[in-house]
């Protein structure tokens, strides 16, 4: 069986901004957001904003460059995923799409 994931990246030369560069996706890892069926957008972002960077950084891939990139998803790829659909949060989001150029071909086989 293959099995597909859509995973959320975010680039940026400084660290701490590609870690927030994925925050806007933080609400999706607190689980009392579906148990509880929280709508409200205000409610999502207070709840994220409680998701400790560390959380941000296990769940999703933030790196500072294309090699960071690449061993993010090199991680995922060990652990069974065979195809990804990568969701771009990067600050600059063009830049979050022209590393591509150097991460595709050493993510493809």
């Amino acid at each position: 069986m293959e099995h597909a994931m859509l995973i959320w990246y975010s680039v940026d030369p400084d660290p701490d901004k590609a870690v927030e560069g994925n925050r806007f996706w933080a609400g999706c890892l607190v689980p009392s957001m579906f148990k509880y069926k929280v709508y409200d957008p205000k409610e999502v972002q207070l709840h994220a904003n409680l998701v400790h960077c560390d959380t941000i950084k296990e769940n999703y891939i933030c790196a500072t460059d294309a090699e960071g990139l690449i061993k993010g998803i090199e991680r995922f790829k060990e652990a069974g995923i065979d195809h990804f659909c990568l969701g771009n949060s990067s600050p600059n989001v063009n830049y979050g799409i022209d590393i591509f150029k150097e991460v595709i071909p050493a993510v493809t086989e």
